[in-house]
C-alpha cells in the first residue's frame, strides 16, 4: 500500500518496517527544516520520496488520498493532522497506555510520576491530539534508573519492533480497534517544572535531572 509518513529523525526505523511489508511510503512530512529531521530529508531525496516542510492542511490530505495513500503514519510529530475520509487508515504512536497519559511531554511524566503507564500505542488520528481509537499497544518497562535517553533508546527498538506485529495484519488490528474512554491528560512540563528544589534528598533530585536529559534542569 502507499504510505505518508509524518516524523522526525528519531524514529526513522519505522521506515525500514514499512520497506519490510512491502509497502511504499511516497511522502514525508516534517517538522519544518530543522536539524531533527537532517537524516529524513536526506532519505528523502535518495529514495526521490515527495518531503514537505510545512504544517500538513486538508488540502494536503486530500491531495494524498487523490494520489491513492492507504495509510497515513505519525511518529514524534508535532502538528495536528487533519482526517482524511475513513479509506484511508491512520495510525499515530504515543508513548503511553493510553487513555492515560496524553500530553506533548510524557517522557518526563513517566519518569517522574507516572512509570506503570508507560507503553507503545498505536491509535487512529482525531480531531484532538492522542484521542483516537486505540489499535494495538503494549506496556513499557522502565527501569529504576531510567532516565530521558535510555528511554528513547527503548522507544527507539520497541517502537518498530511492534509497528511490524502491527503491519503483519493491518486489517484486523485497524478494524477492531478501542474507543478511549476516560484515562487522563499530563500537562506540557514548563521551565517551572525543571527547577532543583535543593530542600530536596539527592535522589528526588537526580530523578528530576533524569526526567529532563538533554533538556537540562
Amino acid at each position: 500500500m502507499k504510505v505518508a509518513y509524518f516524523g522526525c529523525d528519531l524514529f526513522m526505523g519505522c521506515l525500514a518496517v514499512f520497506a519490510a511489508n512491502k509497502h511504499d511510503v511516497v511522502t514525508i512530512f516534517t517538522a519544518g527544516c530543522q536539524s531533527n529531521n537532517e537524516k529524513l530529508r536526506l532519505y528523502a531525496d535518495q529514495k526521490s520520496i515527495n518531503c514537505i516542510h510545512e504544517k500538513p492542511t486538508k488540502q494536503h490530505i486530500e491531495a494524498l488520498e487523490k494520489s491513492g495513500v492507504e495509510c497515513m503514519f505519525s511518529v514524534e510529530y508535532p502538528y495536528l493532522i487533519p482526517s482524511p475520509s475513513e479509506k484511508v487508515m491512520t495510525l499515530n504512536m504515543h508513548p503511553t497506555m493510553l487513555p492515560n497519559g496524553r500530553g506533548a511531554t510524557p517522557l518526563s511524566w513517566l519518569i517522574l510520576q507516572y512509570r506503570e503507564d508507560a507503553g507503545v500505542t498505536f491509535h487512529k488520528l482525531a480531531p484532538q491530539f492522542d484521542e483516537g481509537d486505540i489499535v494495538f499497544q503494549a506496556p513499557l518497562t522502565l527501569d529504576d534508573d531510567e532516565g530521558f535517553e535510555s528511554l528513547l533508546v527503548k522507544l527507539h527498538y520497541k517502537i518498530p519492533h511492534y509497528l511490524n506485529t502491527v503491519l503483519a495484519d493491518l486489517p484486523t488490528y485497524y478494524h477492531n480497534a478501542l474507543k478511549q474512554s476516560g484515562g487522563s491528560y499530563w500537562p506540557k512540563m514548563t521551565l517551572q517544572d525543571r527547577l532543583l528544589n535543593w530542600k530536596k534528598g539527592l535522589d528526588d533530585i537526580q530523578q528530576v535531572i533524569r526526567a529532563f536529559g538533554r533538556f537540562g534542569v
